[in-house]
């Protein structure tokens, strides 16, 4: 029984709970139940900061326009049936079927807000180009800050675009939810496939 208590006053997490004079079974049980919590608490916390909740990501519209006209009516629908989560910015990759590099201005993306239309800033990447659209009114600038709009509770966040290709062709646009510059995916992404006549 000495060894034992020698061996358990050496590990920190149990020094004020377990040490000084073990005199049985029943202590030794007890040090061992404290040490069992305090490892299984660990592990618990670790566990409930790492789960997110799984949000719901739907994009439909209509799939084909004109070339340098604006394709309206393209919806993309987000909703958070349980708890809050984290602030996050909905992203937009649009990539050309015939891959194409396409530059910025090849394309025009714009949300509704309010009764107006806001243009979104894009930029090329990997041969597409990408968007992001955080709060109302914050005009969009911030592609690759993390946060965002906030997700309350059973929330329901509806966000209507227009495009606008300037070159014919078919081009792929996935959307996705991410409070990171897109590291974490807060719902499944959603692709659509769009053609400019």
């Amino acid at each position: 029984m000495q060894n034992i208590q020698q061996e358990n006053e050496g590990i920190s997490p149990l020094k004020g709970h377990c040490s000084g004079a073990m005199t049985g079974m029943v202590s030794l049980a007890a040090c061992v139940l404290i040490l069992l919590a305090l490892i299984n608490g660990g592990r618990t916390a670790q566990a409930a900061t790492a789960v997110r909740p799984t949000l719901d990501l739907k994009l439909a519209g209509p799939q084909t326009g004109r070339a340098g006209r604006a394709l309206t009516g393209i919806r993309v629908s987000l909703i958070n049936p349980g708890v809050a989560a984290e602030n996050a910015r909905l992203r937009l990759m649009i990539h050309d079927g015939a891959d194409r590099d396409l530059k910025a201005d090849d394309i025009k993306i714009e949300v509704r807000e309010g009764k107006s239309w806001r243009a979104v800033p894009l930029e090329p990447l990997d041969g597409g180009a990408m968007a992001a659209i955080g709060s109302d009114g914050s005009g969009h600038e911030e592609r690759h800050q993390p946060g965002g709009f906030t997700i309350p509770a059973n929330w329901n966040k509806l966000w209507q675009l227009r495009l606008t290709f300037q070159l014919p062709g078919v081009y792929k646009l996935v959307v996705a939810v991410s409070p990171d510059n897109g590291q974490t995916h807060l719902a499944p992404p959603a692709t659509i496939i769009l053609e400019a006549l």
